[in-house]
């Protein structure tokens, strides 16, 4: 996995894209506006101004699907699957304007993709599965012990950690919702196989979307820190690491 610096230079570019077309002749200034924002999510959990609510534009919306669509057909042929899936796990990242152009991508889309090609089945995903339910069952044991030092956190850093935990509270009903942390997910694993293709195709899809989304808040909260101050950003690194395990859950 890319380190946070690593990841810092990568998602730059769209900072980079705005100061390369906002100078440009023929109304370039307002395509450099959709090109900043096309990482944007309407939740706030987007980069690299962290945009929400009305400040995120039907129009740069359109974009932010557009391209994340994208992102999901370049990982295999079940996109429309994926995208239905992410937006049922993490609603509110687009509003409805954005949302009625996937349904309709996905109701133009015909038959779902065969199981076999797709890469990977339910078996080799197991150890995703079990990961994000030792992330999950380590957070509900150390954020009790984190709010009490986050009482004496900056007011950007307990809002980016609000933010984080509404995620996680999304992340957890909807881990819930799909069995996944009956305590048994290898037998849950074993009794899908003989389940339709559909059905585990579309769980083959939740389970990756789900250990995307740890992924993907570990980064943003290192991305954002990256600036604020030395005390914040080691509460926020003893946290990540009470999170994955490599430090005791009362830390």
């Amino acid at each position: 996995p890319l380190q946070a610096e690593q990841w810092r230079q990568i998602v730059s570019h769209p900072v980079i894209g705005h100061r390369v077309l906002r100078d440009l002749d023929g109304g370039a200034a307002d395509l450099a506006e959709l090109v900043l924002g096309h990482h944007e999510r309407l939740d706030g959990f987007g980069y690299p101004r962290g945009l929400q609510g009305e400040q995120f534009a039907v129009a740069t919306q359109t974009l932010a699907v557009a391209e994340w669509l994208t992102g999901l057909m370049d990982q295999g042929p079940a996109a429309n699957i994926h995208a239905s899936i992410a937006t049922k796990l993490i609603p509110g990242e687009f509003g409805e304007p954005a949302l009625e152009l996937l349904r309709a991508a996905a109701r133009a889309s015909g038959t779902p993709p065969r199981l076999t090609e797709t890469p990977g089945t339910l078996a080799d995903a197991l150890p995703q599965v079990l990961h994000v339910a030792e992330v999950l069952t380590r957070w509900r044991m150390v954020r009790g012990s984190f709010d009490v030092r986050l009482a004496l956190a900056s007011p950007e850093l307990r809002a980016l950690v609000a933010l984080c935990r509404h995620r996680l509270q999304q992340l957890q009903a909807s881990f819930t919702s799909a069995g996944l942390d009956a305590g048994a997910p290898e037998q849950l694993v074993d009794e899908l196989a003989d389940e339709s293709p559909t059905l585990q195709l579309e769980l083959l899809s939740l389970i990756r979307e789900f250990h995307w989304r740890i992924g993907e808040m570990e980064r943003e909260v290192l991305l954002r820190t990256h600036q604020m101050s030395p005390d914040d950003q080691t509460l926020v690194h003893s946290m990540i690491a009470a999170l994955k395990g490599s430090l005791p859950v009362a830390a």
